[in-house]
């Protein structure tokens, strides 16, 4: 007996090859029909006229979309580009910030030596253990600069932080209004492409119609392209009944 996979398997195959046949019929009949409406002057002006208009509107619309597809790609490539300077301007204010704090740091550190050492020397702070009050202030006045350069850098890091926040959200918004805007352009080139098609359409039916010999070749395919189509479809449910009974006996 068939597994589960075999029987789906085999099932699919058959479709596929219901399909096919499908489709090889379907083009057959709209090849007789073209043949027939080709030997219909009127009907071949009419069908050559939507063949032109059909094309137009599928060459406007592949241009309207390529266009919009280059628009995309450059306001992409800017936005990246404005991205990648804004972050080069934060790294390069971040360096600064920190060459300023390490600066400012050496600097009051040096200012406490000096006072430190010249304290030592002219004994400013008094007789009574001078060295040791000289030792504190000193400690003091290095722990406040060291306090001074924490903050600072903690300071400078937060600015950098909300500078890369910011960069990265303005590259987000650049990037959906640019790709907002790209969609809304092929849908309009796709709306008026889908006009211009359901024009050309109404104006060849039109055209068929008024000619009586194109018309009665019209209605015959028609019917067997209706004929064709049910008979498809009467295939497949077919197969797939099969497809039930055979996992059902598997099942059982």
């Amino acid at each position: 007996m068939a597994t589960y996979k075999e029987i789906v398997e085999r099932a699919n195959v058959a479709l596929d090859q219901a399909i096919g046949r499908c489709e090889a019929r379907e083009r057959e009949i709209l090849r007789q029909k073209a043949a027939a409406l080709d030997g219909i002057p009127h009907a071949r002006e009419a069908v050559t006229k939507h063949t032109v208009a059909l094309l137009k509107a599928s060459d406007e619309f592949d241009n309207a979309r390529r266009k919009a597809g280059i628009d995309l790609a450059t306001a992409e490539a800017q936005a990246a580009a404005a991205r990648q300077q804004a972050e080069d301007d934060g790294l390069s204010a971040w360096r600064q910030a920190d060459d300023d704090a390490l600066a400012t740091l050496r600097g009051d550190v040096a200012a406490a030596d000096r006072v430190y050492q010249d304290a030592l020397r002219q004994g400013s702070i008094g007789p009574v253990n001078a060295p040791e009050r000289v030792r504190i202030a000193h400690e003091v006045a290095v722990g406040s600069a060291n306090k001074k350069y924490q903050e600072a850098k903690q300071a400078d890091y937060k600015i950098y932080q909300q500078t890369a926040d910011a960069t990265f959200n303005a590259f987000n918004r650049s990037l959906q209004h640019a790709r907002t805007r790209s969609d809304d352009v092929i849908a309009a080139a796709q709306a008026v492409r889908d006009a211009a098609i359901d024009t050309a359409e109404t104006a060849l039916r039109a055209a068929l119609q008024n000619d009586p010999v194109a018309a009665s070749v019209v209605a015959a395919f028609d019917a067997q392209l209706a004929s064709s189509a049910a008979d498809c479809e009467r295939d497949k449910s077919a197969i797939l009944g099969e497809m039930q009974n055979d996992l059902a006996g598997a099942a059982s």
